[in-house]
């Protein structure tokens, strides 16, 4: 089947009430394991990771029970393919040309490493995350992550679980606790938002939020560093198709990705895995 590409011209409001023209381009791999991306679909569609490089390849980890991995070029043909026999945790992460993903092996918490190329993949060693607990949830991060720990305390009597988050660098060397899961300074993001917006990058000195409006509409807001938003831009769900879930929750951060100064939004609809791309800079002049 042909890859379709399309450029598709979005009429939107921005904060300043004006009428802006962003142009977008989307691309439709389908959802198979011939030329396409291979889905568990006996469930939800599962994405664990989602990574872009530089020439605009597209590496994906799919699957429920078994783990895929396909690299596809920035026309959408499908470069390469691997399965592998481990389970995923988590997201993933590309970084020097080397692929990180999470997993559990026995009761430690590891990120194998992988150098890649746009034609192949290949194991190069495994890394302990130490931590001296058990490692809830994961998030990579401008070339760091940061891990979710969940502690327990006791509130009149009854047990309450807590977050506690730890930022971590490459390779794997804790550096120092932090108030939130993107570190991010109270000025632009606060307790209180998490679960309404997610944190997707920087650009330039900009900060990138996605939010869920309602079952047709999201929004992508861009805040200074006083958390002031200079622009937002609604977009509809059926124009970016129905949302991804993973092995590790619904809606991840993990399928919108920043890089190549564009934004790149996951989606699916009709058998087809969706790529949303965002020219930022456009965005920036809404």
């Amino acid at each position: 089947m042909k890859y379709l590409f399309f450029y598709i011209t979005l009429i939107i409001l921005s904060v300043q009430d004006c009428v802006a023209i962003l142009i977008s381009k989307q691309i439709r791999i389908p959802i198979n394991k011939i030329n396409g991306i291979f889905i568990d679909k006996s469930g939800d569609c599962y994405i664990d990771g989602f990574a872009v490089d530089s020439l605009e390849n597209f590496y994906l980890c799919s699957g429920k029970e078994q783990l895929y991995i396909s690299c596809f070029s920035s026309e959408g043909e499908k470069r390469f393919f691997k399965e592998f026999t481990f389970s995923s945790y988590g997201p993933m992460y590309l970084k020097d040309d080397y692929l990180y993903i999470y997993t559990i092996c026995g009761q430690k918490s590891v990120l194998k490493q992988y150098s890649i190329t746009p034609s192949s993949i290949l194991f190069s060693k495994n890394i302990e995350i130490i931590s001296q607990e058990r490692i809830n949830n994961i998030l990579f991060k401008d070339s760091s992550f940061i891990i979710e720990l969940l502690e327990s305390e006791d509130i009149d009597g009854r047990v309450h679980l807590k977050s506690k988050y730890q930022l971590f660098d490459f390779p794997c060397q804790y550096k120092q606790d932090v108030n939130n899961p993107y570190n991010l300074p109270q000025s632009v993001f606060k307790e209180e938002d998490l679960g309404l917006n997610q944190f997707i990058g920087r650009y330039k000195q900009y900060y990138i939020f996605y939010s869920i409006l309602d079952s047709k509409t999201c929004a992508i807001s861009i805040k200074d560093y006083k958390g002031k938003i200079i622009v937002s831009q609604t977009l509809s769900m059926d124009f970016l198709g129905d949302i991804l879930t993973s092995s590790y929750g619904g809606n991840p951060e993990e399928h919108k990705k920043i890089r190549n100064n564009k934004l790149y939004i996951l989606g699916h609809k009709e058998g087809f895995l969706i790529i949303t791309i965002l020219p930022l800079n456009e965005l920036l002049k809404i």
